[in-house]
């Protein structure tokens, strides 16, 4: 029997499903804040309002799990969210620029 045959398969862990929805949520904050292309119809579509309740979702899904993450993994987050909130702000101000 080889090592791979006789390891059980495991379901998915809940905190698996969430850092994979942290990921799709980061990606859809890039695209709903005009800043990357909707990878569907490859178009540009600003909206912020969906912008912020995708980086609120994240923000509250991470303080759910952070105590089940690997240290990498909390740094990877907190980075992706900082990333995120800055360029909320600089899409922000140049929307009330434009004004």
């Amino acid at each position: 029997m080889t090592e791979e045959k006789g390891k059980e398969e495991q379901p998915l862990q809940i905190k698996d499903i969430i850092l994979s929805f942290i990921g799709i949520l980061a990606e859809s904050s890039w695209q709903y804040m005009g800043l990357v292309a909707n990878s569907i119809t490859g178009k540009i579509h600003k909206d912020m309002d969906e912008a912020k309740l995708a980086i609120d979702t994240i923000d509250l899904l991470f303080e759910r799990i952070k105590g089940k993450l690997k240290e990498e993994e909390i740094k990877t987050i907190e980075r992706t969210i900082d990333d995120l909130k800055v360029n909320y702000v600089l899409q922000l101000n140049k929307e009330k620029e434009g004004e």
